[in-house]
């Protein structure tokens, strides 16, 4: 596979809205709760994260699979 023949914005763009979408399934007006029921977290455990390293890294990775 040839890098230069990606469209990275389309990319971009797309991992984007794969990002936002997480961020509407695993909000408080959906799933949220069901969520932090199967995984065993607490309020106190979402606290205690830094948004910024969870939520960047995520939209990296997002913008990476579909490479």
């Amino acid at each position: 596979m040839n890098f230069y023949q990606l469209n990275f914005f389309a990319i971009f763009f797309a991992g984007l809205a794969s990002f936002l979408l997480g961020i509407v399934w695993y909000s408080p007006w959906l799933f949220k709760r069901i969520w932090m029921e199967s995984c065993g977290l607490t309020e106190l455990d979402l606290q205690q994260i830094n948004p910024f390293k969870v939520f960047g890294s995520s939209l990296i990775l997002c913008c990476l699979i579909l490479i």
